[in-house]
């Protein structure tokens, strides 16, 4: 066999690794799900666990189901996981794990939540899969193979005007008040929308799809980022550091955009805030 079969058929057995470990994180996230409608209508039980954020008696159930789910599928990869911690995270396999993206909204009764299941391989994300329980859609990506929702092929917006965009904002609990409002300023009438859901998993799933222009990411967890960051890359999204440098999923502070016009707008915007 020459080289180029010999790649050729190791890519075709990478994709079929990839499709596998995809839909055991489909699967996952699905059952997690169940968890998630099934406590919803419970009221009162969430209990804080550092600062303002939340955990109630869903996000455990959730992520309970989801870890045996894959660890069923896969013992001997590792996982590191939101409220259980990290079991063989040095492993070069690694689940990563986020039970309840948007706890803060689950707790007041907003069905604004999703899953995220990630698969990493030596750190950098290879398989991604978000689902929203309440609508009951799963976005997922692999590494190189393009990004789905509910099965078919997803495309970030690559043509929206600046000045009319709709971003998402995302920062992570050690961003401080004072640098959070010198962004929105910086921002004030130079976009169309900004939106803080406070569920940042669903936010880059809504860039992927192009229903939102732009997510602009601070500190994130990496439960939070690394899958919707990798499906919003696989479906066209360009990721950039605040610097203007090309970024992963991995990266701390991300400009993320369909649109080379918007990207450089958003990072212009953000240098002038330092």
């Amino acid at each position: 066999m020459n080289a180029y079969n010999h790649g050729l058929e190791a890519r075709a057995r990478g994709a079929m690794d990839l499709e596998r470990w995809r839909e055991v994180a489909e699967s996952a996230v699905r059952e997690g799900g169940e968890e998630i409608r099934r406590h919803f209508t419970i009221v009162g039980d969430a209990t804080e666990k550092r600062g303002d954020d939340l955990v109630t008696p869903a996000d455990l159930a959730a992520e309970t189901r989801i870890l045996q789910n894959l660890r069923r599928a896969e013992p001997s990869f590792g996982s590191i996981s939101e409220e259980f911690g990290a079991s063989g995270a040095d492993r070069e396999y690694v689940w990563v794990v986020d039970p309840l993206d948007g706890t803060n909204n689950f707790a007041i009764g907003s069905p604004y939540v999703g899953l995220g299941v990630t698969l990493s391989h030596q750190g950098i994300p290879i398989v991604a899969a978000v689902h929203e329980p309440f609508s009951g859609r799963v976005w997922t990506a692999m590494q190189g193979f393009g990004a789905r929702c509910d099965g078919r092929t997803i495309q970030v917006n690559t043509v929206p005007v600046p000045a009319r965009a709709v971003i998402a904002y995302v920062q992570g609990y050690p961003v401080s008040s004072d640098e959070t409002l010198r962004i929105y300023v910086a921002l004030l009438g130079k976009v169309k929308r900004v939106l803080s859901n406070w569920a940042p998993l669903l936010d880059w799933c809504l860039l992927a799809e192009g229903r939102i222009d732009a997510v602009i990411s601070l500190d994130s967890e990496p439960e939070d980022q690394f899958g919707g960051a990798l499906i919003a890359r696989e479906a066209g999204a360009h990721l950039f550091d605040f610097q203007g440098k090309v970024a992963g999923p991995t990266a701390a502070r991300l400009v993320a955009a369909g649109s080379t016009a918007l990207r450089d707008h958003l990072l212009a915007l953000l240098r002038e805030v330092g």
